[in-house]
């Protein structure tokens, strides 16, 4: 009686549409529909992070850390990882260009912007993809948002610094932010070739 059943679930699951767009037979127009609706993405786990090292009161060694993942309900490739690193004083990240994400098929693009100038915390994308098996259709999308990040700053300078041995770091500022998971909203979805 058992096999009768798992016979019977078989057929039923080999009748119904797969989730996926790519492959096994999925539903290309719901890819082509679902982009053409996109709305948003989701950021998950977006966390920013500051270091500030002095190791004598003149010279630093200081760096802004930006890391999320990219999720487009439209998309077969998803998620992506975004991460970028910036050593350029004093705000780190000004949102003037963009950084490729990762684990974007080739052809794909996924990037962003962060600007952190004056605690803006602007985020900007931009993600390109294509539906398979539908002869090239491609979309482009834009948006952005404004987090509002919970930052905690841990500051602690040495009492007994010296310019000597035994070499300790004269002062250290640590920003950590906790991350947050959001929904950016998509401001412009356009068709492009393939």
């Amino acid at each position: 009686m058992q096999s009768v059943w798992t016979l019977l679930a078989g057929i039923i699951a080999l009748t119904l549409p797969t989730a996926a767009y790519g492959g096994g037979g999925g539903d290309t127009r719901s890819c082509v529909a679902d982009s053409r609706n996109l709305n948003s993405w989701t950021v998950r786990h977006f966390s920013y992070n500051e270091t500030y090292i002095f190791t004598t009161p003149s010279h630093q060694n200081s760096y802004g850390v930006v890391n999320f993942t990219l999720e487009n309900g439209a998309a077969e490739y998803t998620p992506v990882t975004c991460y970028a690193s910036s050593s350029v004083l004093t705000e780190f990240f000004f949102g003037n260009y963009y950084r490729d994400c990762r684990g974007v098929p080739d052809g794909e693009e996924a990037s962003f912007s962060f600007n952190r100038v004056a605690n803006v915390n602007e985020l900007r994308i931009n993600q390109t993809w294509h539906c398979p098996d539908d002869d090239g259709a491609g979309f482009e999308a834009k948006g952005s948002v404004k987090l509002d990040l919970d930052c905690e700053v841990d500051e602690w300078q040495n009492p007994d610094w010296s310019n000597g041995p035994p070499y300790e770091f004269y002062s250290t500022r640590y920003v950590t932010c906790e991350p947050v998971t959001v929904s950016v909203p998509v401001d412009e979805v356009r068709e492009i070739s393939g």
